[in-house]
């Protein structure tokens, strides 16, 4: 099933959602490697722009949603996600799409492709999209759906995919964005959601 660009299966192992993604990325990554010649190419600073702003928003799409992390802890102890071939599909994708627009050799280690091109593995870009959600989770009003499914009170224990995710900020100060309407003056130095300051 299709859910806004996301692939769930079954057994919610996303390998469909990835080879997706992965399938048009790679798309990209050709695109980026034919203008990557190294006698009449594109520069590598606006190549590595185009992977930055084609080819990891491709691969990272709905990260929020399918994105477990590589490990949980569970009963005190750490279990795999297994999801490690999942994050090496999309960091081959990525590293193409790298050895096209940057003009190195065909053995290049893929940490120093990565260093030169200051791009992050896709683990830890994966782990940082899972991180903005929980950040922005903690941010909604205390009224909102998924708030109060991050915090409800069960009778039994069941950890889902999405409280472990609101769990990685982990304690925070409440924070009620509804206490002041928009129209409202605000203190100096805060920022309304426009991002314009207001006195």
């Amino acid at each position: 099933m299709r859910w806004l660009g996301v692939w769930f299966d079954r057994k919610l192992s996303f390998k469909t959602h990835v080879a997706t993604l992965a399938a048009k990325a790679k798309r990209t990554a050709a695109g980026i490697r034919a203008l990557g010649n190294t006698v009449r190419g594109a520069p590598p600073r606006l190549l590595r722009q185009a992977v930055q702003a084609c080819v990891q928003p491709s691969l990272c799409y709905g990260a929020e949603a399918w994105w477990p992390g590589t490990h949980r802890i569970r009963r005190g102890k750490r279990v795999s996600n297994r999801v490690d071939s999942l994050v090496r599909k999309l960091d081959t994708i990525q590293n193409e799409a790298l050895r096209g627009a940057l003009p190195v050799y065909k053995t290049t280690p893929t940490a120093a492709l990565q260093r030169e091109a200051a791009i992050l593995p896709m683990k830890i870009v994966l782990d940082h999209k899972a991180t903005l959600a929980a950040a922005r989770v903690k941010r909604l009003d205390a009224r909102h759906p998924l708030v109060r499914r991050a915090t409800r009170q069960r009778a039994y224990a069941i950890e889902t995919r999405f409280l472990r995710t609101a769990a990685k900020t982990g304690p925070t100060e409440p924070h009620d964005p509804l206490v002041l309407p928009p129209w409202e003056p605000r203190p100096i130095g805060t920022m309304p959601a426009s991002g314009i300051r207001r006195a």
